[in-house]
């Protein structure tokens, strides 16, 4: 969509997922990890941290679902990502009240799914899945922060058990890439060993005080951006239509990329700034993007098709990013900067 990779989405979970093992263990090991107390703080700032802004989203869509119906949504090209119409109506037919709970498929049925499945199936926010995935994190992270204070090693049968689960997964999948999609990329199982592997990373880093600079760590994400977004569906092994191999290898590949991200030094108090101010967005973006790019109402008022065309050209897909940093934006100041305040008087 808009010109860009279909893995590259695939490839900011997987790096979130790291990155977030690594920052989630840090405040745990500096911060919360100091009696059962702290503990409830901290789930208490990990809900507000996500639940208000998920449920005005949710409030925004539904609004618009119901004053538009599926016609709310752009089908383009008569290859739309999925049936809006149908799935329009299908939300409008289930009771308010169950709108904010997720489906959950969890399982293990060897002929159907020969991987145990454990993911999430939000109503009105799809890509709200690896929120789920995330609290499932979330819930044993205070365990694997504790086991790592005595020695690494602990780790390493959790990161094992995840990671055999990702590869039974992928020779599973064969060719199936809705198979990799569903229950490998989108379950918590074979997932896991990202967040484990971020949050070894921060123990690795407490011992080790060599750092990347500033300069080369612009020059990487400048290149590995431009690789992901562009070049990642056909550089690995010459694929252009999804395929399993591109999908795993490109996975694993966040891997290296987000221990030379973890690796790296800012000094500099601009830069800092600029690095908390994306971070603050991230989640309004990560919420909004999807009923932005695909609601129509949205786009007509904004004119965007008049200027820049229509879906999966390079121009609409910087528009619609655009659009989702400027809600983002107002939604932080709306919503989250006034939860923030709450937070950090949690951290204290």
């Amino acid at each position: 969509m808009g010109g860009i990779s279909w893995v590259s989405g695939r490839m900011a979970v997987f790096s979130f997922y790291c990155v977030s093992g690594y920052l989630i263990f840090r405040v745990l090991d500096k911060v919360y990890l100091r009696g059962w107390m702290h503990i409830i703080f901290f789930y208490t700032n990990r809900l507000l941290r996500l639940a208000p802004l998920y449920f005005v989203i949710s409030i925004l869509t539904y609004y618009l679902l119901w004053t538009r119906g599926g016609t709310g949504y752009v089908i383009d090209n008569g290859d739309p990502p999925y049936n809006f119409i149908a799935e329009a109506n299908r939300v409008l037919s289930i009771d308010f009240a169950y709108l904010f709970v997720s489906e959950i498929t969890f399982g293990w049925k060897m002929l159907v799914q020969p991987v145990p499945t454990l993911s999430f199936h939000p109503i009105l926010i799809p890509q709200g899945w690896s929120i789920g995935v995330e609290l499932c994190f979330y819930i044993f992270a205070p365990l694997m922060v504790f086991l790592c204070r005595r020695s690494l090693i602990y780790l390493a049968p959790f990161v094992f058990a995840s990671a055999v689960i990702f590869f039974s997964g992928v020779v599973a999948a064969s060719s199936d890439i809705g198979f990799m999609d569903n229950y490998v990329y989108k379950n918590f199982l074979a997932s896991g060993f990202m967040f484990l592997l971020g949050g070894a990373m921060y123990f690795i880093s407490k011992k080790i005080a060599w750092r990347f600079s500033a300069k080369w760590l612009i020059i990487f994400l400048a290149t590995y951006i431009g690789y992901v977004w562009y070049g990642s569906d056909a550089v690995l092994l010459g694929y252009r239509e999804p395929a399993v191999p591109v999908f795993w290898l490109n996975l694993l590949l966040t891997i290296p990329a987000t221990l030379l991200v973890v690796f790296s030094e800012i000094k500099s108090n601009f830069w800092r700034r600029i690095d908390t101010a994306i971070g603050n967005l991230s989640y309004g973006i990560y919420l909004n993007h999807l009923l932005l790019y695909f609601n129509e109402k949205v786009f007509e008022f904004s004119g965007i098709y008049r200027f820049f065309g229509r879906l999966n050209t390079w121009v609409f897909g910087m528009s619609a990013i655009i659009l989702s940093f400027i809600l983002a934006i107002l939604l932080y100041w709306l919503i989250e900067l006034r939860v923030e305040k709450v937070r950090l008087l949690l951290k204290r």
